[in-house]
């Protein structure tokens, strides 16, 4: 399966992508502030491995339900891996986003999901970010990967942001 995604620097959720609540304070991550060879190094880690941690969010069943039915309901599972294979994940391109742009593209991919993923919080959670900013800026890192079946993005990007130290949650996902 070959993805393009987008990882946002800045702030992280509960599910690692805009449909979660916010489990960091948001912070302001320009540029200039970020490494890339640090950056390729720890996709080039992350590549290496042969196993994820399943997000607490997703469609994995235990006992008949989904993890993310779980999550929702603040239900912790304990940590479950499943093996995969990454094949290729690259850094395609960096970009600076401003505060008032990435929040009205927040808000549009929010507006744009239906069903029930706690769209009355996650939006206020936004609207609020959005009329109070606590940054400017805001990097954005274009990445493509190339990987066997039952690999999650939002792993990637979870795991990404652990080991960068930097706040950073999935901004989109394209099955190519």
């Amino acid at each position: 399966k070959e993805y393009d995604f987008e990882i946002v620097l800045g702030f992280a959720t509960d599910s690692h992508d805009l449909l979660g609540l916010l489990t960091t304070d948001v912070q302001e991550v320009k540029l200039d502030d970020i490494n890339l060879v640090v950056i390729k190094n720890i996709l080039k880690e992350i590549q290496k491995k042969d196993f994820q941690i399943i997000p607490e969010f997703s469609a994995k069943r235990y006992q008949g339900k989904s993890y993310f039915d779980f999550a929702k309901a603040g239900e912790i599972l304990p940590a479950s891996r499943q093996e995969n294979k990454i094949y290729s994940l690259q850094l395609q391109e960096v970009v600076e986003i401003s505060h008032e742009n990435l929040f009205n593209q927040i808000l549009s991919k929010l507006t744009s999901v239906s069903g029930d993923f706690r769209q009355d919080e996650v939006v206020k959670q936004w609207m609020k970010l959005r009329d109070e900013p606590k940054a400017k800026h805001f990097t954005i890192l274009k990445c493509k990967a190339i990987t066997s079946k039952r690999t999650y993005i939002r792993s990637i990007v979870r795991d990404f942001s652990n080991v960068l130290q930097i706040p950073a949650t999935t901004f989109s996902i394209l099955r190519t």
